[in-house]
């Protein structure tokens, strides 16, 4: 689906962010989706338990399972499909899936 959307950055449970414009909240019109393909997305993320999805560089994705904390002490897991392997430093720890596929906890 993001390779059609091409102006979809962030989906979070009730927050829209474009492509490349991180915390500028938006809309599905300047996104360029339908009310209803924002709901597909959603749908897709609920049934994997998926709470934000973020297109990163490359057009590499990130899902996020789990966050917990506040402002700069927050921390989270998920799953990220990368198109060059990450190094694990001390911000965010990764560990390969298959493939292009990782598991991420920072």
């Amino acid at each position: 689906m993001l390779r059609v959307d091409k102006r979809v950055g962030t989906i979070g449970e009730d927050f829209l962010f474009e492509r490349d414009k991180p915390f500028l909240g938006t809309n599905v019109d300047q996104l360029g989706i339908t009310p209803g393909r924002l709901t597909e997305y959603r749908s897709h993320m609920n049934s994997s338990r998926v709470s934000r999805l973020d297109r990163l560089d490359n057009d590499d994705v990130q899902f996020n399972m789990w966050g917990w904390g506040a402002i700069d002490t927050f921390h989270h897991k998920g799953v990220a499909w990368l198109s060059v392997a990450p190094q694990s430093g001390p911000q965010r720890e990764y560990r390969k899936l298959d493939g292009q596929w990782y598991i991420y906890e920072d």
